[in-house]
């Protein structure tokens, strides 16, 4: 589906969480009304009213490259925190006005699917390095309490593997829910170790889209971006 922009397509998206919700609806409406029916076409065509850094995140995401729909439906829904837009302010938002870690958390795996999910399609990663990548740029305090609920579930599992990036997404996102009881002290207890660490490592940032979140650097490692493997040219020694 190739469409002139008209008053009827949708306004671009840019990754705002008070739009998706409306933008995926719009899109859906638009699909409707020219006879749009199958998920290859729906998957295909929603990265033109995308903003650029956002299709580069939805093109590597496995339920776009499967043509799935309804699941790269959810994936927009969860990655860009369509669920921020029904939260109501409770009185810690006054103490600690900055983004939910949540946030930080979805934003990050965003900008891991853009760069991982571009070196796996191409073949030069494999699907357990990028499980690998994915965990290692997680922050050590979190990452501990993932593992610990991974090998609570399957303790006979084997280490030398990766966890699987699906179970580990599943469980972080439970650790950090906005309404749990504990979310606050798993808040503190990051943060106090980021202030030891911080002024050791290096500020490193992923460009997805035009937000920005010092609680993102906070929370997580600060390390390299991946980068797509460089050809060395011959007759080049380090």
């Amino acid at each position: 589906m190739n469409i002139r922009r008209t008053q009827q397509t949708p306004a671009k998206f840019k990754g705002g969480f008070s739009e998706v919700k409306d933008f995926l609806k719009h899109y859906e409406k638009l699909c409707d009304y020219h006879n749009v029916s199958t998920d290859e076409e729906k998957c295909e065509s929603i990265t033109q009213y995308m903003s650029r850094h956002v299709t580069e995140f939805v093109e590597g995401l496995l339920s776009f490259r499967l043509n799935s729909w309804s699941k790269l439906k959810a994936d927009i829904l969860k990655y860009y925190d369509a669920d921020l837009d029904t939260k109501h302010y409770r009185r810690k938002d006054l103490l600690s006005y900055k983004i939910p870690m949540l946030t930080a958390w979805k934003k990050y795996v965003r900008g891991f699917i853009c760069i991982g999910g571009w070196l796996e399609q191409a073949k030069k990663l494999t699907s357990e390095e990028y499980a690998s990548y994915f965990w290692e740029g997680i922050y050590k305090k979190l990452r501990i309490k993932i593992e610990t609920r991974l090998m609570a579930k399957e303790p006979e599992r084997d280490l030398s593997e990766a966890f699987p990036v699906d179970r580990v997404v599943a469980i972080a996102e439970k650790l950090l829910h906005r309404d749990w009881f504990d979310a606050d002290l798993l808040i503190s207890e990051v943060e106090t170790e980021s202030e030891t660490d911080s002024s050791s490592e290096e500020n490193s940032e992923v460009n997805t889209d035009s937000e920005s979140s010092e609680s993102e650097t906070e929370f997580f490692r600060k390390k390299k971006k991946a980068q797509p493997p460089k050809d060395k040219k011959e007759g080049n020694t380090d």
